[in-house]
């Protein structure tokens, strides 16, 4: 590396406030814009004034591909937990069957159809957005106790199964 010297000079206050305003903004010393100011006027080569700019743009692309790896894994957990959340949900939906001897929907009078419930009672799809259910859990709970799918949603909720409108009151 080539020797280097001190260099003093005089410059009007508005000079030295522009070239301290143009070293921060372009992440320099002044020193450092100094030396290529003065290598442009003489029309020398310097060795690579644009250095420090670059050292400071590979430390941000260093961080952002961290921050984006990182990103990455967060949306991939969430997308699987999304995937857990929709089967669950598909699983709640799902209308369970009638018992044998109830009658079937279009045979029914009209006010035993579901859609004639009573006052404050929900059905079972709504009845999971107030109430968190594991499904599995409830199912595995009323096959080891021998109880049906609805006993165990009453004994887990609280809310009581109506097979006439075959909707959920609230308890009391």
């Amino acid at each position: 590396m080539p020797q280097e010297f001190p260099l003093t000079c005089h410059v009007p206050e508005a000079w030295l406030s522009a070239l301290d305003h143009y070293a921060s903004t372009h992440n320099q010393s002044r020193s450092d814009v100094l030396k290529q100011a003065i290598a442009h006027y003489l029309d020398l080569e310097t060795a690579a004034p644009w250095q420090p700019q670059l050292d400071t743009l590979n430390t941000t692309v260093t961080t952002l591909t961290k921050q984006v790896h990182s990103l990455h894994k967060r949306l991939k957990t969430l997308e699987a937990q999304t995937l857990d959340i929709a089967s669950v949900t598909a699983e709640i939906v799902t209308p369970l069957p009638a018992p044998r001897d109830r009658p079937t929907l279009a045979a029914a009078p009209e006010r035993d159809r579901p859609d004639s419930r009573p006052f404050g009672a929900i059905r079972l799809d709504e009845l999971s957005q107030l109430v968190p259910l594991n499904m599995p859990k409830i199912r595995h709970h009323a096959e080891t106790a021998g109880l049906s799918l609805y006993e165990a949603i009453e004994i887990e909720t609280g809310w009581k199964y109506d097979p006439k409108s075959h909707t959920f009151a609230p308890p009391l």
